[in-house]
C-alpha cells in the first residue's frame, strides 16, 4: 500500500494530497486532483454538480458512479502437465493454454486498470471532502 503524504495549508482551498509510490516519471509522487469545491457538510447540492464535472474531466466518473463496473478478477489458466497423451494431444493442450493465457493477460490488464482507476477515484473523492466526511467511506472496498 503506498504512503499517503498530506500537506494542509489554510484556507481549505490549499489542501494538497500526494500519493507516494504511484507511477510517475520522475519523483515517485502523483498529485491527486481534488474537486475545486470542497464538501463541508451543508453544500451537497452544489458539490454534486462540481464533483460530477470534475470526475468526468479526469475520466473517473464511470468508476465512481458504477457506470463502469468492476470486471471479474480473472483466474489464471492451468498449465498443461507433462505429456502423458500422444504428442498431438499435448501440443493441442499447449496451444489451448497459450490462447487461455493470452485471454487471461487481457482480462488481468482490464481488472488491474479498473482497480487503479477505483483507487484514484477514491483518492480524489476523499480529498474533495472535509476529513470528518471522508472517514465515513474510507473503509469501503471500492470508491463505488
Amino acid at each position: 500500500m503506498p504512503d499517503l503524504v498530506v500537506s494542509c495549508h489554510y484556507p481549505i482551498q490549499d489542501i494538497i494530497f500526494v500519493v507516494r509510490g504511484a507511477m510517475s516519471l520522475s519523483s515517485g509522487y502523483v498529485v491527486v486532483p481534488r474537486c475545486p469545491l470542497i464538501f463541508y457538510g451543508t453544500n451537497y447540492a452544489e458539490f454534486v454538480g462540481f464533483i460530477r464535472i470534475h470526475m468526468r474531466g479526469i475520466r473517473l466518473w464511470g468508476v465512481l458512479s458504477g457506470e463502469v463496473p468492476c470486471p471479474p478478477r480473472p483466474v489464471p489458466p492451468v498449465a498443461p502437465t507433462s505429456p502423458t497423451l500422444p504428442v498431438a494431444g499435448y501440443d493441442q493442450q499447449v496451444s489451448d493454454y497459450s490462447d487461455a493465457l493470452s485471454v487471461y493477460r487481457d482480462d488481468l490488464s482490464a481488472y488491474t486498470q479498473w482497480c487503479d482507476e477505483d483507487a484514484r477515484a477514491a483518492a480524489v473523492f476523499s480529498s474533495s471532502v472535509l476529513p470528518q466526511f471522508a472517514s465515513e467511506f474510507m473503509s469501503l472496498s471500492t470508491a463505488f
